[in-house]
């Protein structure tokens, strides 16, 4: 079950690197086309080293966007902000002047700041901020003059601004929603996917966790197999659908059992779904025969409550088994076999009733708690 839980948050995790990995691929074709399209435009006016640059940038954007579609770009959100960095300068000050040129560095630094984690996006939009400033202070770009440089300067500041807090929420919720995700498989691992109680699986981890601490405990621990009494003619007579239903409000009425109720806030495993319309229940930190007494009269009295909207579940009982802890057995399995078996007495008895494992046998159950209390003496 834990690799269960492990293989789909990886599977989570996965999927996002994939995403991200496809907008990286996109992008780097997006800038390769930008860098060659203005290579074509400007030809007439470059120099060769400029188209030297500009060739080596665009092989470098097509071995990363391989990288991409092979899906093992370990640094290709780097590589490609290390280019369009690169670029800036080249595109501010290299080309000719003109107010298109200013109009790129908007999508450009979009692309850098989306592509990384929200740190690093934070960083280059800052050397991005930096290398805009310097590189039209070097340039003769006639769309800027003294007194317009600044202003430029201060909207562009506000718009990188603007899209840091954009890229800070949206990391922000995805990673609400990839906490969602994994708290919600989680349910499914651990959790009985009708009821809502803890599962089989969930249960025996933490009893078993339990009773290795209960081991020189002077107080009892005993493990309660509750079976519901006929519930096979519901699913018979009814349907499975009303069946489930059944099921549902058993474990609601038996969340709310006070002896129950105490036992979840102490372990939230403590009550759980066996199989079918069974549950088992542990009870520990039990000082007295007479506390467990009370307990089990308590969880007896469970169909009690009348309730006008369902009549069907108004004519339900239960037969319940109880196993102690180191008088019946040491092990989980032990004691779940034993509670079973009592169970089954208690069925045999006339049902609607509960019963102890060592009823058939010699020694009774004060014993263990009177050794217990010497113990402690």
């Amino acid at each position: 079950m834990t690799r269960f839980v492990g293989k789909h948050v990886e599977e989570i995790a996965r999927l996002y690197a994939d995403e991200r990995v496809k907008l990286i691929l996109l992008c780097s074709v997006m800038v390769m086309m930008m860098i060659a399209c203005l290579e074509l435009l400007n030809q007439h006016q470059q120099s060769l080293p400029l188209s030297i640059i500009n060739g080596l940038s665009i092989s470098i954007l097509a071995m990363n966007s391989w990288s991409c579609w092979r899906r093992d770009g370990q640094f290709s959100d780097i590589t490609l902000s290390v280019i369009l960095l690169f670029q800036v300068p080249l595109l501010l000050v290299f080309y000719p002047p003109m107010l298109v040129s200013i109009f790129w560095l908007y999508p450009l630094v979009s692309i850098v700041v989306f592509v990384n984690n929200f740190r690093f996006g934070v960083l280059f939009s800052l050397v991005f901020a930096l290398l805009v400033t310097a590189s039209l202070l070097m340039s003769n770009n006639v769309a800027f003059s003294s007194t317009n440089m600044p202003t430029f300067i201060l909207s562009f500041t506000l718009f990188l601004g603007l899209l840091n807090t954009i890229h800070f929420y949206a990391e922000k919720l995805l990673h609400y929603i990839e906490h969602l995700s994994e708290q919600g498989i989680s349910e499914l691992a651990f959790r009985d996917h009708l009821t809502g109680l803890a599962n089989r699986w969930s249960f025996e981890n933490a009893a078993q966790r339990k009773l290795s601490e209960q081991l020189n405990s002077n107080h009892l621990t005993a493990i309660v197999f509750i079976d519901v009494d006929n519930f096979k003619n519901i699913n018979d007579n009814y349907g499975h659908s009303v069946g489930d239903r059944m099921l549902k409000e058993i474990a609601v009425r038996l969340t709310k059992v006070n002896c129950i109720r105490q036992a979840l806030r102490d372990n939230d495993c403590a009550l759980a779904r066996y199989a079918g319309d069974e549950f088992i229940l542990m009870l520990s930190e039990i000082n007295s025969v007479e506390r467990l007494e009370s307990m089990l009269n308590e969880l007896s009295q469970l169909f009690n409550q009348q309730d006008e909207n369902n009549e069907m579940i108004n004519s339900l009982t239960m037969s319940v088994g109880v196993a102690i802890h180191r008088k019946d057995g040491l092990t989980l399995e032990e004691l779940t076999r034993c509670a079973d078996k009592a169970m089954y007495q208690a069925k045999q008895s006339g049902k609607n009733q509960y019963s102890y494992y060592y009823s058939s046998m010699t020694e009774p159950l004060q014993e263990l708690a009177s050794s217990g209390q010497q113990e402690s003496a």
